[in-house]
């Protein structure tokens, strides 16, 4: 058997490393509840409704059948869940929903060191540089902010995948644009993860071009390679995209939780980032980048003249970036523009703590370029103490006697089993048409010719069940559901034909005598969703596959 080499030895020492700090992250946060940080009903609700209708319903869940209301809520025909998915494959193993939910966070945990590491190695072409920049980023206050005092875990998900959209934007746009692939790949994912945040990578994205556009060059190749992965882009995620764009043309939606854009005072954001504070937002915190990131952009300025002009253009992007999440920048102007739908500046610090890591990744590369090895791994076991020290202590001071850690906020096992873990947001995505009569629908307000009845429906694999008694023919139903353009009812799994009503939910007319009748409501469109499965498939297999020159080389 032959003995590995120093680079499998290295490669072997590195994951051990990244599973033990995985490790070290999931016995931070875990507990036997789930912490009430901004958005956690919100998110936690989308994670049950992805693994009742994986696991439960076997259905692709585009609808909400088991909770939201129960109403038929599309909440997935806006918001990608493809990225959910784990959670679900973890419940066909773990039936505790509040250990599914912990286990599922440490999976990601553990893929965000993976990918930092691959996209800073492959940026960089340095080891050293990737490890460093794998544990600043996975350790940022900013990111523990949004796992746990926002709770915004589609966001999240969608920083893991930041490292990989920077380096195949990179290699499209300045370096090798036969590797756009890599692009695909990471911008898929945001997608699958956040489109906020997707709208956000899009527009530094264009800003960096505009900006550097005399520094590209080839730019006839860079520019069809960029179409190719646009292109392959658009079918990657073909599952989510496509009935997203058919629902917004087929009706009228108002924008999710309209606010006024507003930056955050720049002294208490210097402030709070030294602190290294984590606390929601409600209790005077102002999110922040941390500690670590703040020295960086301060001592960086001392190490510009060491830099190459890429790391130069890093360093100045996390200073600016920086900057206009605060007050400085007049965020009023662009009020009434586009950009008004990332509804909070303080969004962009996601970009300021992708950047930042990578300057303090190179900064502690030149601290201990002189160094010998065992001098260098000493001085990166102290950086990996300090990181850790410093997210778990911000951690544990967000939860001491706060909002978080209250008693009757945070999500309990016995409050699932109730299901009183509370329906959010429920007006952000249901149609313009129904907003007028949206509390009559979320209180389940049935009518029969006009005559309001208040029926609780059923929770079944096959969708929402409305029991109905005496029902004549030529009479006129309206279900408390949301009606979008795949909602459909069935009658002993028979299709049955419906319209929307006036106050925007599911209307049925019966076609004949019912004494007793069960209408089960849902949302179906098979056809549709077989053929962008396929092609969703077929272009991943495309893209992780080996391409057709890695082919003829091997042969």
């Amino acid at each position: 058997m032959k003995k590995p080499t120093s680079g499998q030895r290295n490669t072997i020492l590195i994951g051990l490393l990244y599973v033990a700090l995985t490790i070290f992250m999931f016995l931070t946060i875990k507990r036997s509840f789930i912490w009430n940080g901004d958005d956690i009903y919100y998110q936690f609700q989308r994670m049950q409704n992805i693994i009742y209708s994986i696991r439960d319903a076997h259905t692709i869940p585009t609808i909400s059948i088991n909770n939201f209301g129960l109403i038929g809520y599309g909440i997935n025909i806006f918001y990608p869940w493809i990225t959910l998915i784990p959670f679900a494959l973890i419940s066909f193993f773990i039936t505790n929903p509040i250990t599914i939910y912990y286990v599922g966070i440490a999976a990601f945990f553990f893929t965000s060191f993976c990918i930092s590491h691959y996209a800073m190695k492959s940026f960089s072409g340095s080891t050293k540089q990737a490890v460093i920049f794998a544990i600043v980023y996975n350790f940022s206050t900013y990111r523990l902010i949004e796992l746990i005092a926002r709770s915004s875990i589609a966001e999240y998900l969608a920083t893991i995948f930041l490292p990989l959209c920077l380096l195949g934007f990179y290699e499209v746009i300045f370096r090798d644009s036969s590797k756009w692939k890599t692009l695909a790949v990471g911008i898929s994912f945001v997608i699958f993860s956040h489109v906020l945040t997707t709208f956000m990578l899009v527009v530094l994205f264009i800003l960096l071009i505009i900006c550097n556009f005399e520094r590209i060059d080839k730019v006839r190749q860079r520019a069809i390679d960029l179409t190719k992965a646009v292109v392959t882009t658009i079918f990657a995620t073909s599952i989510f995209t496509v009935p997203f764009i058919i629902e917004e043309t087929f009706q009228k939606f108002d924008v999710p939780s309209p606010v006024i854009l507003k930056g955050t005072s720049l002294i208490g954001l210097i402030t709070d980032s030294f602190k290294n504070t984590s606390n929601r937002a409600i209790e005077g915190n102002i999110y922040n980048i941390g500690t670590i990131l703040l020295i960086t952009l301060v001592i960086g300025i001392l190490f510009c003249k060491q830099f190459d002009k890429k790391y130069r253009i890093i360093y100045w992007i996390s200073i600016v970036s920086f900057f206009i999440t605060s007050s400085i920048f007049p965020w009023s102007w662009l009020q009434h523009t586009p950009i008004h739908v990332i509804q909070f500046p303080f969004r962009i610090l996601m970009f300021t703590t992708l950047f930042t890591s990578m300057v303090a990744a190179k900064v502690i590369e030149l601290l201990g370029q002189n160094y010998n090895k065992r001098i260098w791994y000493a001085v990166a076991g102290m950086f990996v103490v300090i990181n850790c020290s410093l997210w778990s202590i911000s951690f544990h001071k967000s939860i001491d006697q706060t909002l978080l850690s209250r008693n009757d906020l945070i999500i309990t096992n016995k409050m699932i089993d109730s299901g009183t873990v509370p329906d959010s947001y429920l007006e952000q995505y249901i149609p313009k048409s129904a907003q007028a009569s949206f509390g009559e629908i979320v209180q389940h307000s049935l009518m029969i010719n006009n005559k309001k009845l208040y029926v609780q429906p059923q929770i079944t694999p096959q969708g929402n069940g409305y029991q109905l008694t005496n029902i004549k023919r030529g009479v006129v139903v309206d279900f408390p559901v949301a009606y979008y353009s795949g909602t459909s009812a069935r009658i002993d799994g028979k299709k049955i034909a419906t319209s929307r009503s006036k106050r925007g939910s599911l209307k049925w007319a019966a076609d004949h005598n019912y004494k007793n009748v069960t209408v089960i409501t849902n949302y179906e469109n098979k056809p549709l969703y077989l053929s962008i499965a396929i092609i969703t498939i077929l272009t991943w297999i495309f893209l992780l596959g080996p391409s057709y020159k890695d082919i003829l080389r091997k042969k």
